[in-house]
């Protein structure tokens, strides 16, 4: 037998060793320059099959009978061999040529071949014929389906049969489902006429399913009041807590035959976790080449977001697969292959189930409840949320807003115009808390005082008097002076003297203004960029499960720009979860963490912290840093979330919190950022809330996150501030001024 890598060096000894000229009879030319010559059937035997484990197709066609180039195009025949390669993962094909007899213009040349595959090893095929005809002096190939393979008559076909197998579960850090195959989800159908409210219904169905109202209404639109439509599905323990308002409100319930359950891959939470955990469907087509060369078949689910994907050959295992000749009948012909499997394995994360739903709902039940506020689709897209282990670095919770159903993916979902769904939910697919990067407004301030006071620029007891007013025209040469604080833009009274910890607990722009510009010009244009890298604000977080966005901390050319810079305007992005990082570094004492999400793969525990890099602060720095961020919450003079922490008339928090507020101006509408850890004498958990294009950070990402810390301690969850159900007054910011801080 000829090893099929070391088929051309013979081949070419071969050649300059004939007595005759060789004549090249491909009709088409070759891709890989093998010509079937004419010296005899065995040598047009040897180069079709060389051609054949080059992957050159129309040499091989060019290489057949007229008779037969009229039986199969050569898009046909192309086809047999392109799909039996993607379907084994064809590596090469060696040959053993025996004997050759001729009689008149025909001639039959025995031989045997081996395929090398990836995913059923080797196949060996013995005992073949190749039968040649005459045409015009030259040989040419009989060419049959049994050139494939010797049992590959007219009319089989040639199949991979998966055995059935369960795809494994994926587990919180507690042990609890996140997702499971066989699991029970409750299918909801509503009719109009038997809603008491419809607007009330369809609030409901948009909480349930984490979607917003106006788009549950719309659902509705397309259908008469006695008709009953599918609006998706929830969790059966949802829908049992919730059964008696779905009754009540929608007229729908379990005997009326509007909901009923079925069995399939559950995602718990249905859209709350859908970001993270992923979801599975077909093969996809455009991809194909590369999951069969993994040994899957056009037939299989695999995982194609989050998760799913990334540990697909864990949650998945290789069940045995076995390589089949069928005739139309159904019986076997033959079997070629056979690849052995290996056990799924679970995957545990990191993720606290209970904590991931909370704060799943208070982001959509946020954005439903101020529908008519900041909410409104057409003026805030959407949000992201990320809840990390201060002392660890592991990923409590991530949320992406808007969301959407895992199930929609899967070819058992029984969603009527399933594809027109799959289509309106492309623009959810992103990642927000990971993928999407948003400029950071004043939370970026944490990164600036620790800058300022770490160099000596100014120290923890020093007094400054912030002003509405700061221009910075004469001395720092900034060329956009006078500029304007927030507060002005909000109305307020000047903040007065302060030290630099209240400069970041009041977020006071003209201190921030000033020493940028001192740091640009004594310092270094580095200075700023320098400590967010130490922060956590350079390149990807290096999850390696998303794809992730990139920090954007430019180096200002100018004053200018480092003034913006300072603020977290200008060029300067980030995503959520680096504004978790940069929190839980700040929280810790100044370890910054690599964010992981993997707890354990089967028995094997592979999450571990991993440090990335310290802040290296000095302690007076880091503790000025801290005690700014703490009285955000607790300082009523100068605290910008005092009242939603430690005065709001819906429920002081009973715990000790520290963050800062942030409100980024974004074209028509500012981004909304609060970051904060608690609690304040023993940090545990840090959490970073981000509502793009909405109100002041104090407005929006505060209350949110608010809620996910009443949660993580196990307090109920305070109310959402009361006016976000009125009509939405967008922010006016004066030229050179600020929204919020």
């Amino acid at each position: 037998m000829i090893p099929f890598r070391q088929f051309f060096v013979i081949l070419s000894l071969v050649a300059l060793a004939a007595c005759a000229p060789m004549q090249d009879m491909m009709s088409g030319g070759s891709g890989t320059g093998i010509s079937v010559v004419t010296a005899s059937p065995r040598s047009v035997t040897e180069n079709f099959l060389s051609a054949w484990n080059a992957s050159d197709t129309d040499a091989m066609y060019g290489a057949i009978s007229v008779r037969s180039q009229g039986l199969y195009t050569p898009e046909a025949f192309n086809r047999f061999y392109t799909n039996l390669a993607e379907d084994v993962g064809m590596q090469g094909v060696t040959y053993t040529v025996h004997s050759m007899e001729t009689q008149g213009t025909s001639a039959v040349v025995d031989y045997d071949i081996t395929m090398e595959t990836t995913v059923f090893g080797t196949i060996e095929d013995t005992g073949r014929k190749m039968r040649l005809v005459q045409e015009n002096d030259r040989w040419m190939v009989a060419w049959s389906t049994l050139d494939i393979f010797s049992a590959y008559t007219s009319g089989a076909s040639l199949t991979v049969v998966s055995e059935d197998s369960r795809r494994e579960s994926i587990y919180d850090r507690n042990g609890e489902v996140l997702v499971q195959d066989n699991g029970t989800v409750s299918v909801v159908y509503v009719s109009q006429q038997n809603m008491s409210n419809v607007a009330d219904c369809n609030r409901l169905l948009g909480d349930l399913l984490y979607t917003r109202t106006p788009e549950i209404a719309a659902l509705g639109r397309n259908f008469l009041p006695d008709a009953n439509y599918y609006v998706g599905e929830i969790d059966e323990s949802v829908e049992i807590e919730y059964r008696q308002q779905l009754l009540e409100v929608c007229g729908t319930s379990r005997e009326l035959g509007s909901i009923y359950t079925r069995r399939t891959r559950q995602y718990v939470g249905q859209g709350a976790a859908v970001h993270v955990t992923g979801y599975i469907g077909p093969v996809p087509q455009e991809d194909r080449a590369r999951w069969i060369a993994l040994g899957y078949t056009d037939n299989d689910l695999v995982g194609l977001s989050g998760i799913e994907n990334v540990y697909n050959e864990e949650l998945n295992g290789r069940p045995p697969r076995v390589l089949q000749i069928i005739e139309p009948g159904g019986t076997v012909l033959s079997e070629l292959g056979r690849a052995d499997g290996q056990p799924a394995q679970p995957v545990y994360l990191t993720i606290d189930r209970d904590l991931q739903i909370s704060a799943a709902r208070t982001v959509a039940w946020g954005y439903n409840y101020a529908i008519n506020n900041w909410g409104r689709p057409d003026i805030s897209p959407g949000a992201a949320a990320v809840v990390m282990d201060v002392e660890t670095g592991a990923v409590l919770a991530m949320v992406s807003y808007p969301t959407f159903q895992p199930g929609l993916f899967n070819p058992d979902s029984e969603a009527p115009d399933r594809g027109e769904k799959l289509a309106a939910v492309q623009g959810s697919l992103s990642n927000r808390a990971v993928s999407e990067r948003y400029s950071p407004g004043s939370i970026f301030k944490i990164v600036s005082t620790a800058a300022f006071l770490d160099t000596g620029l100014t120290q923890p007891g020093d007094n400054f008097f912030c002003d509405l007013i700061w221009d910075g025209s004469q001395t720092y040469g900034d060329t956009s002076s006078p500029r304007l604080d927030w507060r002005f833009t909000d109305g307020l009274d000047a903040t007065g003297n302060i030290v630099p910890s209240q400069a970041l607990t009041s977020s006071c722009d003209p201190f921030y203004y000033e020493f940028s510009s001192l740091g640009f010009l004594e310092e270094s244009p580095n200075l700023i960029p320098d400590y967010a890298a130490r922060f956590g604000l350079v390149g990807q977080p290096g999850m390696g499960i998303f794809r992730e966005a990139s920090a954007v901390i430019p180096v200002p050319p100018t004053v200018d720009e480092a003034i913006n810079n300072s603020i977290g305007q200008g060029g300067t992005q980030i995503s959520a979860l680096q504004a978790a990082m940069m929190t839980t570094a700040t929280a810790n004492g100044g370890t910054l963490y690599r964010p992981y999400l993997v707890e354990q793969l089967g028995d094997q525990r592979v999450g571990q912290a991993q440090v990335i890099n310290t802040l290296n602060l000095s302690p007076e720095a880091l503790a000025s840093v801290q005690r700014g961020m703490c009285d955000v919450v607790s300082d009523p003079v100068h605290g910008t979330a005092y009242g939603i922490f430690s005065d709001n008339p819906l429920g002081n928090a009973q715990y000790v919190a520290c963050g800062k507020t942030g409100t980024a101006q974004a074209g028509t509408y500012p981004n909304a950022w609060f970051v904060a850890y608690a609690p304040a004498d023993d940090p545990e958990v840090a959490v970073a809330v981000v509502a793009q294009n909405s109100r002041e950070g104090s407005d929006v990402a505060a209350p949110m996150v608010r809620r996910i810390l009443d949660a993580y301690f196990g307090y109920e969850p305070v109310g959402f501030p009361e006016w976000w159900a009125e009509d939405y007054v967008p922010l006016t910011v004066p030229d050179n001024g600020v929204a919020g801080g």
